[in-house]
């Protein structure tokens, strides 16, 4: 029996009580009525619900951080229900921008109720479940509850960064095995050389300022790249990371550079490696972008003790001679591996945001505690021995403080030049 009812069956018995010792036939009368309502609430039904419910999201894919619009429709299959409210829980870390969550009112039978809103979610792949209902019969204070399904995923990849396409553009990767070049008039991508006319070169390759320096007819030779095999790996194991701002900039970075591989016509594979492996293989073109998107959507910290070491990462899944890039704030322990990625033959790239930030060093800096501006000078010291490790091995390290934006970062070792 619900709170009012029990309120109503103790108040009638109490006006009983007082009828029975005054005399008094108003008394029960007046208890009469409470009673009957307190009681019948037992025999009657509960409102039945028979809801169907469908979602709408503006977009499947939508970048960390930016709004996206959820249409919930509701419709009643059952009878009419005089007082319903609808609900829908948003996913964990959701923020809502603008509307409701939220439907109150009646709902005929066979009419439909819409739940419209705007929200926003960070980075990771996320699922929409169940929409909560409640009808309340006024007037005999009867509940009902049921959860309608209504299920919708949603892809929250890392919001993408403008990666440093001078360090990292079509010109650096020349050097990386698995990219041919060849010299031809006509059109193409980069300038080359020059030579003397020959009969059928197209006129468009005609130098025009060579020709009247030298006297003679000079054509334009160009250059056309053809793609690579890229391979970009996210470490996502939490013991690499101080904190999980470090692993969501590393995380967009790497989506980012992978990007910028698929924008250069690269055949891109992309895996992200913790208490598991996720592994995209190889790839071009829209649909490739899609998955990579997906999968770094879906990383996530994690320890495992078979994927701690670099040296169990399945490398050799990825093509021979290709460019790997390992996207890591790496550890003393991730040099050897990295050097023997590189002793298999392939072109390795190490994209390594700094732990030690520009912006965190200028704080310890400050600090009075003669302990913490020590810490920093031997985490500096580290960090610079780790890095002449890399280069001297052979690795390329795209090196970036996370508090500056990705363009600025720099590429070190060979494949700057």
């Amino acid at each position: 029996m619900s709170l009012p009812r029990a309120a109503a069956l103790s108040l009638a018995l109490a006006l009983a009580a007082l009828g029975a010792l005054g005399g008094e036939g108003a008394w029960f009368a007046a208890a009469l009525p409470l009673a009957a309502w307190a009681l019948a609430g037992e025999f009657v039904a509960p409102p039945r619900i028979s809801l169907e419910a469908d979602r709408a999201l503006s977009e499947t894919f939508v970048e960390s951080g930016a709004p996206f619009e959820v249409t919930v429709t509701v419709r009643n299959r059952g009878a009419r229900l005089e007082s319903l409210r609808v609900s829908d829980d948003l996913p964990p870390g959701a923020t809502l921008v603008a509307g409701s969550t939220e439907w109150r009112g009646s709902l005929a039978s066979g009419a439909e109720a819409e739940i419209r809103y705007v929200a926003t979610l960070p980075r990771g792949f996320w699922r929409f479940g169940e929409v909560r209902a409640a009808a309340l019969d006024p007037f005999f204070d009867l509940r009902s509850e049921a959860a309608v399904p209504c299920p919708q995923a949603l892809v929250v990849p890392p919001k993408p960064l403008a990666p440093p396409k001078a360090a990292f553009g079509a010109g650096a990767v020349r050097p990386f095995a698995g990219r041919t070049r060849s010299s031809r008039t006509g059109s193409g991508i980069d300038f080359s050389a020059t030579r003397d006319y020959s009969p059928g070169d197209p006129l468009r390759s005609l130098n025009r300022k060579a020709e009247m320096r030298w006297g003679r007819i000079i054509v334009n030779l160009r250059e056309e790249g053809r793609a690579i095999d890229a391979g970009v790996i996210l470490d996502s194991r939490a013991s690499a990371y101080d904190d999980a701002g470090l692993f969501e900039s590393c995380a967009a970075a790497a989506l980012s550079l992978a990007e910028l591989l698929l924008d250069q016509g690269c055949r891109v594979a992309f895996m992200s490696s913790g208490a598991g492996i996720d592994w995209v293989p190889p790839g071009m073109g829209r649909t490739q972008r899609l998955r990579v998107r997906r999968a770094a959507a879906g990383a996530r910290l994690g320890n495992h003790a078979t994927f701690e070491r670099f040296e169990a990462l399945p490398t050799r899944i990825f093509p021979p001679r290709s460019l790997v890039v390992v996207a890591s704030p790496l550890l003393e322990r991730d040099v050897a591996p990295l050097r023997g990625f590189a002793a298999l033959g392939y072109s390795v790239v190490a994209l390594r945001p700094d732990p030690l930030g520009a912006a965190r060093v200028a704080r310890a800096g400050r600090s009075d505690d003669e302990a913490t501006c020590l810490a920093l000078r031997l985490a500096t010291v580290e960090n610079r021995f780790l890095l002449s490790r890399l280069l001297g091995s052979g690795v390329s390290v795209l090196d970036w403080d996370p508090g500056l934006p990705f363009a600025s970062a720099r590429l070190l070792g060979e494949t700057a030049s």
